[in-house]
């Protein structure tokens, strides 16, 4: 899908499972996390850099890159998010992914992002499972990679973000020592993963 179809059913959560953003023209792949400047990307950056919303192909010989978040700083935005979808509270949401539910439906998306409660919390580690990824890029300290395509990609993300990326109005999101023992057990891969991946 060309970047402006993309736009029009960016809502449709059908749109992103198994797919990601590709240019053919400079044969790199990078993988949309929700949360993690999706809409920036498809909004400034897709048509911008030439890359259409495409179905996985495992055999792809395109470089992968990724924009990824320390999860303490991108679990604000989660939890922002999902209080204003589902009309609730910290508390609420913690209760539910570090409890999830067992039954059959519940399980298919227990196994697909990591608990039941919404989408939105998914970890970042899901998103990956299935990608090649050359390139870990720390979207809250954007750093040339020495490759001329994802660092004008980089060059478009810091002029449309002012180089301060999203989601600053979550400071006032408060959670005390509870509720991070429960983020670090829930999101402990990604964790894992930001601090492999970014040095």
């Amino acid at each position: 899908m060309f970047p402006e179809q993309v736009q029009k059913l960016q809502g449709s959560y059908d749109i992103w499972k198994n797919h990601y953003w590709v240019s053919n023209a400079h044969q790199k792949f990078n993988i949309p996390i929700w949360r993690n400047a999706t809409t920036t990307f498809t909004h400034s950056i897709a048509k911008k850099h030439d890359y259409k919303l495409e179905g996985l192909r495992k055999d792809t010989m395109h470089e992968g890159y990724v924009f990824i978040r320390d999860p303490r700083l991108r679990i604000k935005g989660q939890l922002d998010l999902v209080m204003r979808h589902k009309d609730t509270d910290i508390k609420t949401i913690l209760e539910r992914i570090e409890n999830p539910r067992t039954d059959e439906k519940s399980k298919q998306h227990l196994d697909y992002y990591g608990h039941d409660y919404d989408v939105h919390l998914r970890t970042q580690s899901s998103f990956l499972t299935d990608f090649n990824i050359k390139y870990y890029l720390d979207l809250d300290n954007l750093k040339y990679t020495g490759d001329k395509h994802i660092d004008s990609v980089i060059d478009t993300m810091k002029s449309v973000t002012d180089g301060v990326v999203l989601n600053k109005k979550n400071e006032d999101i408060q959670l005390d020592k509870k509720d991070w023992q429960i983020i670090e057990k829930v999101y402990e891969e990604d964790y894992v993963l930001f601090k492999e991946k970014i040095k």
